[in-house]
């Protein structure tokens, strides 16, 4: 057995201390949260509800979608993403049942090149109830 490197620990290994040659945001860069609570009540599908705004160069740690309630229909889904791409971090997920969480795997560790809305698209049919989100990003 051997020892390897990621990507980043290999360009502070040949560089020096950390963070020489690696964006701030991925080698020791600050941990933001951006918290959000909609409350739903008969949203139509096609619906564009604004989460979070993403500073310029922020990369994008985690994203959680919780609903606390079953938003009303069996068919109501929604989709997680930024204007530019509006499923980034989760293409429509159905959102059918109490108390789910939605844990986007997509579009990790994505960088914004510019200031950003993280954006939730709701699709298929109207949602009443309570829709929370939690975005994790890493600044300089």
């Amino acid at each position: 057995m051997g020892t390897v490197y990621g990507t980043n620990a290999t360009i502070v290994n040949a560089a020096g201390p950390p963070g020489s040659f690696v964006n701030a945001g991925q080698w020791g860069g600050k941990v933001r949260v951006m918290t959000d609570t909609y409350e739903a009540a008969s949203l139509a599908a096609g619906s564009v509800i604004r989460v979070a705004q993403i500073p310029k160069d922020a990369i994008v740690l985690g994203l959680s979608n919780y609903q606390t309630d079953d938003l009303g229909t069996s068919t109501m889904s929604i989709k997680v993403g930024v204007a530019a791409n509006d499923d980034l971090f989760d293409g429509y997920t159905a959102q059918t049942t109490a108390k789910k969480w939605l844990d986007a795997i997509d579009g990790i560790h994505w960088k914004a090149s510019d200031d950003v809305w993280v954006i939730m698209t709701t699709a298929v049919a109207t949602a009443t109830g309570t829709i929370k989100s939690e975005i994790v990003y890493a600044v300089e």
